[in-house]
Parts: C-alpha cells; structure tokens; sequence
C-alpha cells in the first residue's frame, strides 16, 4: 500500500507491506523504497525479537493498515500468546524525493512481482524495469512486457528444472515454482488532467497477461459478509456505518 503526495517539486511517499516502489525520468529510474516489511528485514526482525515474538512465525507483511485479525486479536493466536505487542503495526516508511517534470511515472510493483524476482535471484528490479524501457514505446507496452518478462523469468528458473513444488538449495534456502500473482503499474506525475495509469496484471495459473486502464479513483470497499458472526458484530461496533449483513436470496 502506499500514499503518495505531491507539494511543489517535491514527492512524499508513505509505504507498507511487501510492494516495490520507483520512480522514473527521462534519463534514469530510481527505487523509493529500498526496504519491504517482512522477517527477513533486519529491523523488522529486531522488533519482532524484542516482543518475545518468533520472527519465523510472522508472515508477510509485517506492517499494515487494517489487518485487523493480526493487529489487535493477535494474542488469539498461539505463536503469538506470549507476545508483548502487535506482530503487525500501522507505522509506514516515508520517503521524499526531490522531482521536477523531467520525472514522469511513479511505478508500483506487487508483492507477487517483487517474490518472484526474489526467487530468480533478482534482488534490484529497477535494473529489470530499466532495461525493459529501453525496448518499449509507451507506458502501457512496457507494463505487458515487465510482467510478461517477469513470468518468463520465474518460469525458466523454477519450472522447467525443477518439478517439484518446494525445492531446499545446498544453502537451505527454500523456494517455491508457483508463480505468484503480478501487478505492474505506471502512474503519470505531472497533469492530472490526464489520468494515465496503465497497469498489467497476470494470474498464478497463467503466463499470460492483462492489460487495464484506472479511469479514476475508486470507492474504498472491503466484503466482510464471509466473516464470523463474533467477528462481524466486532467490527459492527467499531464502525456503525457498515450495512446490515444482506440476507440470502431465496430460491423459487
């Protein structure tokens, strides 16, 4: 997730969860956060360590807006019984960077993308990302092609050569050949007159890839009617404003 603002040339970002973030120029791309909000970070893992918390037992992300299950039920769930605080905390990176209009698109990455790349060994996507721009014409070509290229990749490192689901290296790290679901987006900076975010997504059980264009901003919306009772009457409480659980329609 993340929040950006813009005042005068100046661009403020606020970021969670495990998403990739860039920015991109005339002559370069750069990466606005360099750190994602897993076990594997290092002060991400410090902090888990200090709640009494097994940073193992901690999936992605481990900061989040909502999460409300992990955030304040936690002590609800066993690994987490004997913590000191929230596994999953609200607090985001901020980040800031100077642009002028040289500097056209902010780029997001999905988790997916960023996991895939990991699991190919590609630690720096905006050398991917940059390398891709050199070939392509437009915004909306070059998000088809990264996620298309991105699949490709993940599939001749995992697929081809190794069919089981979970392969242990020599090293003990383990991996997986499941292609996790991709996003790639392109937000224009400057003229808002003219809304152009162009993003590509592409799905765990295919290689292929869709292409679609944001019109506008969207209504926020979260579907809670699958949710337990208990759970529901919680949330009913906290916010007065959700509708009444619709009723089931009735077969004639």
């Amino acid at each position: 997730l993340f929040a950006k603002v813009l005042v005068n040339e100046k661009l403020y970002a606020l970021a969670y969860n495990y998403s990739g973030l860039a920015l991109r120029s005339d002559r370069s791309i750069v990466r606005l956060n360099p750190r994602v909000h897993d076990n594997e970070d290092r002060g991400e893992y410090e902090r888990l360590e200090k709640l009494n918390i097994d940073p193992g037992t901690v999936f992605r992300p481990t900061r989040a807006l909502g999460d409300y299950f992990r955030r304040d039920l936690f002590e609800e769930v066993e690994e987490f019984k004997n913590a000191k605080g929230s596994p999953v905390i609200s607090d985001p990176d901020v980040y800031d960077h100077e642009i002028d209009e040289s500097w056209k698109y902010l780029i997001l990455l999905s988790d997916g993308v960023l996991q895939n790349l990991k699991d190919c060994g590609v630690e720096d996507f905006t050398a991917e990302v940059g390398e891709r721009l050199k070939m392509q014409t437009n915004v909306r070509s070059t998000a088809q092609a990264l996620v298309d290229e991105f699949s490709r990749k993940h599939y001749s490192a995992y697929c081809r050569v190794r069919p089981v689901y979970v392969h242990i290296s020599n090293s003990g790290d383990q991996g997986s050949n499941r292609c996790e679901e991709m996003t790639v987006i392109f937000v224009q900076l400057w003229d808002t007159n003219k809304l152009v975010d162009m993003s590509s997504g592409s799905f765990t059980d295919s290689l292929d890839a869709t292409n679609s264009l944001l019109t506008g901003p969207l209504a926020p919306y979260v579907d809670i009617t699958d949710i337990s009772p208990e759970i529901r009457a919680e949330l009913e409480r906290l916010c007065p404003e959700i509708p009444p659980k619709p009723e089931p329609l009735s077969s004639s």
